[in-house]
């Protein structure tokens, strides 16, 4: 597992998400698999359904654009049929996650662009709202958002950066 689809992993699953992690679909009749996913979420009490795919890769766009449509059409074909065989027609949103990419880009491969700065600052507003709970720290399960959670609290007040966050770019809905 990659840096970043643990971190993910770690955040959904501390928001109440079902995560399975690199799970290998569509099993080929001479060995191997169609393909692999990295991350699917199902979210219980909204029935969220989200397949995430994660890349810290240098290549170009034309490169990415066809990798990640490939990974997302797998996706879109084995996480109801299975990885989460109970779920009947799901509505499965798709995030690429990525180093970086400009502002007027949004998608790639169909599936919705989600930057490390967009990851880091939904992360780090919803360890801001476990603070105001009452100092509650993230149970040791989750190795990275505890050194997020540490490292905020120790760099110093993290409001102005979080209150930063416009409400466009949060990335999934409030949870209690």
């Amino acid at each position: 597992m990659t840096h970043l689809e643990q971190l993910v992993t770690e955040w959904l699953d501390l928001r109440g998400y079902f995560v399975r992690c690199n799970v290998r679909v569509g099993r080929l009749s001479h060995g191997g698999h169609t393909g692999e996913i990295d991350i699917a979420a199902f979210h219980p009490p909204t029935t969220h359904c989200l397949h995430v795919e994660c890349s810290g890769d240098a290549n170009s766009w034309k490169v990415r654009e066809s990798s990640f449509e490939r990974k997302f059409a797998i996706g879109r074909e084995f996480v109801e049929k299975e990885v989460f065989p109970w779920l009947k027609d799901p509505r499965i949103e798709q995030w690429a996650v990525v180093w970086g990419a400009g502002p007027r880009r949004k998608t790639v491969g169909r599936a919705k662009i989600v930057t490390m700065n967009m990851l880091y600052r939904n992360i780090a507003r919803d360890i801001v709202k476990l603070n105001q709970k009452g100092n509650r720290v993230i149970p040791e399960k989750y190795p990275l958002l505890r050194t997020i959670q540490a490292t905020m609290k120790h760099v110093g007040d993290s409001k102005p950066m979080t209150a930063r966050i416009a409400e466009d770019a949060l990335l999934l809905p409030d949870v209690e």
